[in-house]
């Protein structure tokens, strides 16, 4: 199994995903993506048509937008959408190019998709009640203090100097870090795991964040390791179940929330206006 890190903001990116796929033309191609994300791509890329007839091995755009998909999390998705639109135009490339790139792979090199991420609503919904406004004030200061606006393009690919931002963003917003990163990294990681085993004989190439290439790798190895321990194994599985639970939005959360949307607003304000007077 090859797993190739990638960043959703870069042409590098793209290319070293074409790349490797051609170099290694796997029969499998993994994805760091839910069934929802994998059709809001087609559906940007290529347009509904070819989005949900291309792929048919997954459900329909139509059958997806029956779902139940609360505003409130549409709307924290669109928030971080927002912050990954804002470091994309200052690399001239649109987020999530480079999985578009790995989907255009596996159907010109007749790879199968694999989509090995957890569901965004359970990913947003966990944010939105598993966290503190604290946590999400640190997640803005963060933001704030130029660690990600101040990035460089010879930096996004460079697993060291990520890893070094992954910790800074830990030791900063542990519970977020916790929902967004590690615990989608075991679940990943399981996928990867379960794939391999229901696929031995098979080439997997896994294409994801390099943000989490180190996390997957590490509970990867941590699965193989102790995959006679069944005792282990259960363990493993009930932890799991735990990063899948979403509870019901109080109207707590939701003010938390639409506090947090204020101050994105101001912060926001105060970004635009300290721009334009460093370009003045």
């Amino acid at each position: 199994m090859k797993i190739i890190g990638t960043t959703h903001v870069s042409k590098k990116s793209v290319e070293l995903v074409k790349e490797s796929i051609k170099k290694e033309k796997p029969d499998i191609i993994a994805i760091e993506l839910c069934e929802n994300r994998f059709h809001a791509l087609l559906d940007k890329f290529f347009g509904e048509k070819e989005g949900g007839g291309s792929f048919p091995v997954l459900r329909t755009l139509k059958e997806i937008r029956k779902l139940d998909y609360s505003f409130i999390i549409f709307i924290t998705g669109k928030i971080l959408e927002i912050i990954q639109k804002e470091i994309g135009k200052k690399f001239r490339v649109l987020p999530g190019e480079e999985m578009v790139e790995a989907i255009k792979c596996a159907k010109m090199y007749g790879s199968r998709i694999a989509l090995i991420d957890r569901k965004i609503e359970v990913t947003l919904n966990r944010l939105l009640t598993e966290t503190s406004f604290s946590d999400k004030f640190k997640l803005l200061k963060f933001r704030d203090e130029g660690e990600i606006l101040s990035i460089r393009e010879e930096n996004l690919l460079d697993e060291k100097f990520v890893e070094k931002l992954m910790e800074k963003f830990k030791n900063t917003s542990p519970k977020i870090y916790k929902i967004l990163v590690d615990e989608r990294d075991r679940i990943m990681a399981n996928s990867l795991f379960e794939l391999q085993e229901m696929n031995p004989n098979s080439k997997i190439v896994a294409v994801v964040g390099i943000g989490h290439k180190k996390g997957i790798l590490n509970y990867l190895n941590l699965l193989n390791e102790n995959k006679e321990n069944k005792e282990w194994m259960n363990l493993h599985y009930k932890n799991l179940e735990s990063y899948n639970k979403t509870r019901h939005i109080t109207f707590f959360n939701l003010l938390n929330f639409f506090v947090f949307l204020i101050l994105i607003f101001i912060f926001g304000l105060i970004f635009s206006v300290t721009k334009r007077n460093s370009v003045l």
